[in-house]
């Protein structure tokens, strides 16, 4: 089975790997990660697409996924619904914990969250 055509994704974001196991960098180092429109957009393009691939059974999601702004929770709740649609596919999104997560958990009202992207 042949994997689909990669996205066409904004240079904050690096889709590396192949057949399986794919590797998804938020790289935005200039603006601590923090997600613009841009970059929202692509991360939505790039997990429809790893659910539609045939191949990838696993996509692994690097990088501070979150930093600053209103849009944190949104990107948490869009990264573990897609792990669960990967599992009952038969597949696997692994998000990792960056400071800025646990910082969020652990206080999701701090000065960040009001912030602008």
């Amino acid at each position: 089975m042949e994997a689909s055509t990669t996205p066409d994704l904004p240079r904050s974001l690096v889709l590396t790997g192949d057949d399986a196991v794919r590797r998804l960098t938020i790289d935005r180092p200039e603006h601590a990660n923090a997600l613009d429109d841009a970059t929202r957009r692509g991360l939505v393009s790039a997990l429809t697409w790893f659910e539609a691939d045939p191949i990838a059974s696993v996509l692994v999601v690097t990088g501070d996924m979150i930093d600053k702004g209103p849009s944190s929770l949104e990107v948490l709740d869009l990264v573990r619904a897609l792990e669960a649609d990967a599992r009952a596919a038969g597949g696997r999104v692994i998000a990792t914990v960056g400071n800025h997560e646990a910082e969020f958990f652990a206080d999701p009202m701090n000065d960040k969250a009001d912030a602008d992207d």
